[in-house]
């Protein structure tokens, strides 16, 4: 029997609208310099709350 897994991110509204802020705020102090390092934080944020859950009672 194999096992199935389902990727599942718990990023909730909220905090991402805070985030979105906080480099929103970061944009325009540095004049756009924040935008080099934006999409590796993201990446980070998003994979740092991703997780695999096991699927149960699914047949192949």
């Amino acid at each position: 029997m194999q096992k199935r897994y389902k990727v599942v991110c718990n990023i909730e509204f909220g905090d991402m609208f805070v985030q979105l802020l906080i480099w929103a705020g970061l944009f325009l102090i540095t004049f756009g310099l924040a935008s080099l390092f934006f999409p590796y934080y993201l990446i980070k944020l998003v994979l740092n709350n991703t997780e695999l859950r096991e699927v149960e009672g699914v047949s192949p």
